[in-house]
């Protein structure tokens, strides 16, 4: 596990995007396990979603959900929602979910 002060799960996703190489792996890949991710110190955006969601129910007890959004025509996205805001490892960046 990631040594962080004071984690919080804004903190686990700017430590996802500052230490885990982003690679494509296609359109019909399979996610990695957290392990894996840690191990490989790379995934793609689902992995790292995965990775965050997995630090933060584990870590720091949160539920959070996987949030999976259409960026274009034939590309998704996914992130971490808790409550409503999203965590986004892949940018490192925090939105907040507009309906």
């Amino acid at each position: 596990m990631p040594e962080i002060e004071n984690p919080s799960i804004t903190k686990y996703t700017i430590w996802i995007y500052r230490t885990m190489e982003w690679v494509q792996q296609g359109r019909f890949d399979l996610s990695q396990s957290p392990r894996v991710t840690l191990e490989k110190k790379s995934g793609d955006c689902e992995d790292f979603a995965i990775l965050l969601k997995y630090l933060s129910e584990t870590e720091l007890s949160l539920e959070v959900q996987l949030y999976y959004y259409k960026r274009v025509e034939t590309e998704y996205h996914v992130v971490v929602r808790y409550n409503d805001l999203l965590y986004d490892p892949t940018f490192g960046m925090v939105y907040e979910l507009r309906y």
